[in-house]
């Protein structure tokens, strides 16, 4: 998904119910044209890097994927350097500063269809209930799974922005643009980027590992 999305279906709703109780004809309604997409944000690019573990042992190396959510250009740049060690892997990302709160990544280590998650994010606003079920189910793994984290044979990385609000807070900060467009007739998707660009880099003897 190229850019998170505001939507404001169930707010313009509101708007046209408003307008029809205070006299508003449909016709007005009928002239409002569609803009297409609209983005939120100064586009104040900053940058991030984090060096991560890349699983690897004697025996055998890790075909590596990666994911990259809202992602404005889904794209990942993969690149190498020797001053990158052989278990290391190094993520640059470049965001919208005024929509992105953080940088975060997970890893999990697959075996065949099981999975094993590396890291798990708590926002701010965790629950602590859910956060109970969480540890109640990993106290519950089976021993299968306790035999696939040893045996690993591949792994991904998660990347993730940590936006700065909800949509509904996005459409609260944004209504008086909203509602001007309004005025002139006009309806915009609304947007606002987040993860700019995501570049990988990695030791040359790992590159053929890499699944970009």
């Amino acid at each position: 998904m190229s850019f998170r999305k505001i939507l404001v279906g169930i707010f313009m709703a509101g708007i046209i119910c408003c307008g029809i109780g205070a006299g508003v004809t449909f016709q007005e309604y009928s002239s409002f044209k569609y803009m297409g997409e609209k983005r939120i944000g100064s586009n104040k690019i900053a940058e991030k890097t984090l060096t991560e573990n890349l699983y690897t042992d004697k025996t055998k190396k890790l075909n590596t994927s990666f994911i990259a959510y809202n992602n404005e250009n889904d794209n990942i740049e993969l690149k190498t350097s020797k001053s990158v060690p052989k278990d290391k892997i190094q993520i640059k990302v470049r965001y919208d500063a005024d929509n992105v709160k953080d940088i975060h990544i997970d890893k999990n280590l697959y075996n065949d269809d099981e999975y094993i998650g590396d890291d798990i994010y708590i926002d701010d606003d965790y629950d602590e209930n859910s956060m109970d079920n969480v540890a109640l189910e990993n106290m519950t793994q089976t021993d299968e799974s306790e035999s696939a984290q040893k045996n690993p044979t591949s792994q991904e990385f998660f990347i993730s922005a940590v936006g700065r609000m909800s949509d509904i807070e996005y459409v609260l900060s944004y209504k008086d643009e909203i509602l001007k467009n309004i005025k002139e007739r006009k309806i915009y998707n609304y947007v606002y980027p987040q993860i700019i660009s995501v570049e990988i880099t990695v030791n040359p003897e790992n590159k053929n590992l890499m699944k970009i």
